[in-house]
């Protein structure tokens, strides 16, 4: 959340499971303070519930924890360019 206030991010990478502040809440402070900050999260959970949680939160999209580091770095750059 800090740096996302300092720096004025362009794209913030979160991960749902944190332990003081979850990141579906997170990314609903963030894309409320910063319409123009798109949030990827970082998932675990395959229930369905979380995915729709983290979209209605106003995530950008979802990736697996375990996503390799291409499919990770595919989704920056897709972010980055509007896909």
């Amino acid at each position: 959340m800090q740096a996302v206030e300092k720096h004025r991010l362009c794209a913030a990478l979160m991960d749902i499971s944190m332990p003081v502040l979850d990141g579906i809440e997170a990314t609903r402070i963030i894309r409320s303070k910063f319409p123009g900050t798109k949030v990827l999260v970082l998932i675990m959970h395959t229930v369905q519930i979380f995915s729709d949680r983290a979209y209605q939160a106003g995530a950008y999209n979802l990736l697996p924890k375990d996503c390799s580091k291409n499919e990770l770095l595919r989704a920056i750059k897709d972010c980055s360019l509007g896909k």
